[in-house]
């Protein structure tokens, strides 16, 4: 299969971002990312689990995440900047609404007899709100005291107080976290392939059928610029392909994801390099891994050999009928 007159050319967004569309995701991200904070200091602080507060802060990241990256398609947003700048506000918002929420919450679990009072934790808000500058002043104190601590503090067991600078690295990590989760989806549902001509996404297509294993990437790409695209339907080697659940040695393929448009046409080829199969229960953590990260698979490690290459209508009708259906 070739194809002399298509270059090795790949999508490249056009940077569109309509007004309306960028106000409307912003305002959204920012009522549910304030829901989403209240909710998330609250849990943050009264956790039992330390260690749970890394899911906890992932998942709040992530859910910013998704919600900005969801009006990003609804509202056709092409910007990958302005997709990141969009989600990178939103984010800095539910940041503060969660430390006034955060704060309220200690105040009201150290000051009460009813720690749980949602009420209460509501009211310490508001206050908080009309006097910011009392807000910074709290969270010094709680730097200063502590709020937690590892292990059991007391004569008879060991323990450390988390406090001082080692809190306020722990602070900026998971500032960090929110960061990084909160702007991956946005930005990346932004650079996906978009129909210009047709004013809408390209469907994305994970064709079922897997390709052999691209040993050698540069040679890979020096073919598809001279027009040769045999590789993107030739079939793995004996013993390349995983089958079946029983399968738990590793193997190794490619995949293949078609963006099929009716005049611009793209397709992404990525490495997959499978691992020994592991037990139920961590399965079940990697599948949790896996929805925050935004990974098919977390038994499986990948990398991309080419991404949203631009191909002809022909060459797309080509891999769609070889790898479309087993």
């Amino acid at each position: 299969m070739s194809d002399l007159s298509t270059p090795l050319t790949c999508y490249s967004p056009s940077g569109t971002v309509p007004i309306w569309g960028a106000v409307l995701t912003f305002l959204k991200g920012v009522v549910l990312g304030s829901i989403l904070a209240a909710v998330y200091a609250f849990a943050n602080y009264h956790n039992p689990i330390v260690y749970l507060n890394v899911l906890l802060c992932s998942g709040f990241g992530s859910l910013l995440g998704w919600f900005v990256a969801k009006d990003v398609r609804r509202f056709h947003i092409r910007g990958v900047f302005g997709a990141g700048a969009i989600a990178l506000a939103v984010c800095a918002i539910s940041t503060v609404v969660h430390w006034f929420f955060y704060v309220a919450t200690v105040v009201v679990a150290w000051g009460t007899s009813s720690p749980y009072d949602v009420t209460e934790v509501a009211r310490a808000v508001f206050l908080l709100v009309e006097a910011p500058s009392y807000c910074w002043e709290l969270i010094l104190l709680l730097n200063e005291t502590g709020v937690w601590s590892l292990g059991r503090l007391g004569s008879s067991r060991s323990g450390l107080e988390i406090k001082g600078l080692l809190l306020a690295a722990i602070w900026a990590a998971e500032a960090l976290v929110l960061l990084w989760f909160s702007l991956a989806k946005p930005m990346r549902q932004a650079g996906m392939p978009y129909s210009e001509r047709g004013q809408d996404w390209i469907a994305e297509k994970n064709l079922p059928k897997p390709v052999a294993f691209i040993k050698d990437p540069e040679g890979f790409k020096s073919a598809l610029a001279r027009g040769d695209y045999s590789a993107l339907t030739r079939p793995p080697q004996s013993g390349d392909e995983e089958s079946g659940e029983a399968q738990t040695q590793p193997s190794s393929y490619a995949v293949v994801t078609l963006y099929s448009d009716l005049f611009e046409p793209y397709v992404s080829v990525k490495n997959v390099s499978g691992s020994v199969k592991q037990p139920k229960k961590s399965r079940i953590l990697q599948k949790i891994f896996s929805w925050l990260w935004g990974s098919s698979d977390q038994e499986e490690s990948f990398s991309y050999i080419v991404r949203y290459l631009k191909i002809s209508p022909t060459v797309a009708r080509e891999i769609e009928s070889s790898l479309g259906s087993f």
